[in-house]
């Protein structure tokens, strides 16, 4: 799901004791430079934004949904992560009240199986080049095999299947990690599944909110919390 240069707030909740299972993505990490900084987004140039101010479901104008357990989708079951979550549109997964969306994985005890949900904005809005920024707290997020994340994916697969096409990861926060978020970037040359992906890692605390955001330009793109690039 992509965000704008100034999204709304993003909160991706969990029950620490009830999470699925995921694999830890692994992390081609490059240095830090922890002297640059990005100065605040000029306003005037603000194309889209939610800041979930309307309490029920996400806006559907702008937000669409992944259903399922990814076995109709080109990833295939398990959504080419193993995820173990099938994705819903429920109330009880993903809601909107008093200014945030949250998004809560579950252990249903009546089948075993566990949901979540997965917001997209496919054939609703697509950016090239830009600002994007999620405001987003990951203080529930801690339990082992959880694996949150703010994640693009291009609208249509112009080069071919992931990673073809390309990903850019805004954020991931690992459950078992204190306080690290990651930033990543896959393309068929540079990709988890050869262990060669292009990223880096920053520590903040997951018990605040934060401003996760990529700065994309044709021939480069920086990740920031906060406006620290790293």
């Amino acid at each position: 799901a992509a965000g704008s240069y100034v999204g709304g707030q993003v909160c991706v909740g969990c029950d620490p004791a009830t999470c699925n299972s995921t694999p830890t993505p692994t992390t081609a990490l490059q240095p830090a430079d922890s002297s640059t900084t990005l100065d605040p987004p000029d306003e005037t140039k603000l194309v889209w934004s939610d800041e979930f101010d309307v309490d029920g479901p996400p806006d559907s104008s702008k937000w669409d949904y992944d259903l399922g357990d990814g076995t109709d989708s080109p990833a295939g079951y398990g959504w080419g992560n193993s995820e173990l979550q099938t994705y819903t549109s429920s109330d009880t997964n993903v809601a909107v009240q008093n200014g945030t969306l949250s998004i809560t994985a579950r252990n249903e005890s009546l089948s075993g199986e566990y949901t979540s949900a997965r917001l997209v904005t496919r054939g609703l809005q697509s950016f090239l080049y830009g600002r994007i920024q999620f405001r987003a707290n990951l203080s529930r997020c801690k339990a082992n095999g959880v694996w949150a994340a703010l994640w693009m994916l291009p609208e249509t697969n112009e080069y071919g299947i992931w990673p073809n096409s390309g990903e850019m990861d805004v954020m991931e926060s690992v459950g078992h990690e204190t306080d690290t978020f990651h930033g990543t970037v896959h393309t068929a040359a540079y990709n988890h599944h050869s262990n060669t992906q292009r990223g880096a890692s920053i520590a903040a605390s997951k018990g605040e909110w934060h401003v996760f955001e990529i700065d994309w330009g044709i021939d480069s793109i920086k990740f920031a919390v906060d406006s620290q690039v790293y």
